[in-house]
């Protein structure tokens, strides 16, 4: 096994960076169904929600006219 993957050290780096990927895409995966949930809800699309702007969103007070 000298002239393997194993020798070098290639195999567990290259098996952290698969599984590394692998977690990545489970969180956006499950951030884009949060997302999608919330905007379901909300009565908004996803692109509201990922602006960032200080609009209100449906049902949300703002200062000019606040829910009583």
């Amino acid at each position: 096994m000298e002239d393997g993957v194993l020798a070098d050290g290639r195999l567990p780096l290259l098996l952290i960076a698969i599984l590394g990927i692998g977690a990545a895409q489970a969180v956006l995966v499950c951030v884009w169904r949060l997302v999608a949930t919330l905007c379901e809800v909300l009565d908004c699309r996803p692109g509201d929600l990922l602006r960032g702007e200080a609009e209100s969103l449906p049902g949300e007070a703002t200062a000019a006219g606040r829910h009583r």
